[in-house]
């Protein structure tokens, strides 16, 4: 009973289960780093884990794992927060090629006369 209980809180709420289901996964997503690294760490070093260290292959490819779970984190932290600061200053910042301000008639266009 214990365990079905935060999918009846979600279900009494109202709230759209798939929106939740990718959001706690999203959470989730942020707490394998904690658990993998101290992992690979551990399981790699001779003097923990004596003749059952980790073989030199499977310790690079859990920290190629890690790395990417990690940078996957960081992309999705950047493009969440960069979208929406860049959303809001989207009516000051001005494109490069000045479109902008020669739409408010800032530039002239062509000849003056």
């Amino acid at each position: 009973m214990v365990t079905m209980l935060p999918s009846l809180i979600v279900i009494f709420l109202g709230l759209d289960p798939t929106r939740v289901l990718v959001l706690s996964q999203v959470v989730l997503s942020f707490g394998l780093p904690f658990a993998i690294i101290p992992l690979v760490t551990f399981t790699s070093r001779r003097d923990i884990m004596g003749e059952l260290t980790n073989m030199r292959i499977t310790t690079f490819l859990a920290s190629a794992v890690a790395v990417l779970i990690v940078a996957l984190n960081v992309f999705l932290l950047y493009q969440t927060y960069f979208q929406r600061i860049n959303s809001m200053f989207k009516h000051i910042l001005v494109p490069l090629d000045g479109s902008r301000l020669s739409e408010a008639s800032l530039i002239p266009r062509g000849n003056p006369g």
